[in-house]
Order: structure tokens, then sequence, then C-alpha cells
């Protein structure tokens, strides 16, 4: 590579490259900003407003977070007693199953159900998004579940993802009050 032939050329062709490198400044200030006049003045402004994102993460478990335990707490006897000493199996369940439930949840979310407990205190102000958590990388589902409030303001956005979150646990519990779920069997 010949820095020299480089630098000549460019020199030789100064005007050009410094009305390209000008012309290239201003077409992307102007993708951003919109440029007006007011009393004679230009004025400068976003094209768009600022949007703000506030995002609550809730892990999705029950009670007890078996998810955290190396040893199940759950046994089942199975076969004959003898000798005054018991059999027992202990109870494997599922550990994906948490993941599965926090993509329904991530559905309900956004659901007519639950925006219903969120207009409660009020009109939302801003708009709810709903994912779930997954391994970098990977993609293996994770039993997190992320509900992002997005508004024009940060006080909105933090208010837009409180009340998301609350209404989807109220919304959850109601249903489990109404099924009348025992505690050691909720999510």
């Amino acid at each position: 590579m010949d820095l020299r032939l480089y630098s000549r050329v460019l020199w030789r062709f100064r005007v050009i490259v410094v009305v390209g490198f000008v012309l290239a400044l201003g077409l992307t200030v102007l993708t951003v900003a919109r440029v007006s006049f007011k009393n004679g003045r230009p004025a400068v402004s976003y094209r768009q407003q600022e949007t703000w994102q506030s995002t609550t993460r809730i892990f999705v478990t029950q009670g007890g977070n078996p998810l955290v335990r190396a040893v199940s707490t759950k046994v089942i006897p199975i076969g004959p007693q003898t000798n005054g000493t018991s059999n027992y199996v202990p109870v494997q369940s599922d550990p994906t199953r948490f993941a599965s439930w926090a993509a329904l949840y991530a559905n309900l979310a956004t659901s007519d159900d639950v925006r219903r407990f969120m207009v409660r205190k009020g009109p939302l102000p801003g708009a709810v998004q709903a994912n779930t958590e997954q391994v970098p990388g990977l993609g293996t589902p994770l039993p997190f579940l992320s509900l992002s409030g997005v508004a024009t303001t940060p006080e909105a956005a933090l208010v837009t993802a409180r009340r998301a979150t609350e209404a989807l646990i109220s919304y959850v519990k109601k249903q489990q009050d109404e099924l009348k779920l025992p505690a050691d069997q909720r999510v």
C-alpha cells in the first residue's frame, strides 16, 4: 500500500474530498434532525420524539423456589414397607416448565384481559412489550419474563413498566384465587 500516492491523490482532489465530507455530514444530520426557520433563524429539532424504555424482569417459579434446590423435597412412597423402613422416590418435574410458563405469561401480558387491569389506575402513558429471556448464544429459554414500558419520557416508561408488572401479577393471582389453588401449587 503506497500511502504517499494516496495522499497525493487526495491532495490533488482536496476540494472534491472536502465537499463530499461536508455533504455526507449534512445528510447525516438531516436523517435525524429537522431544520426549520423561526423568526428568520434556523432551528434544529429531532424528526421524532425521543423514546424511553424501562424494563422489569419477573422470575417465573413457584413457592419454595424449586429451581435453586439441588434435591427434590417431594417424595412418593413406593412398594411395600418392610423392616419399618419406607421406600420413597423423589418427585422430579420438568425443569423447563417455568420457561414455558414465562412464554405463556409474555403473551398474557399484552392481552386485553391484562390491559384492563393496567388501565384501572387511569390511561396508560406508554406501550407495553413482553419478551422471554434466553441463554445468550444458545437460545435456550429461561424462566424469566421481561416487561418493557416504552414512552416519550423516562417517568412515563417507568410507570408503564410497573403497571404492566402489577397488572400481570394481579391477573394471574386472580385466576389462581378463582380456581382455589393451594399456595404450594401456584406459580
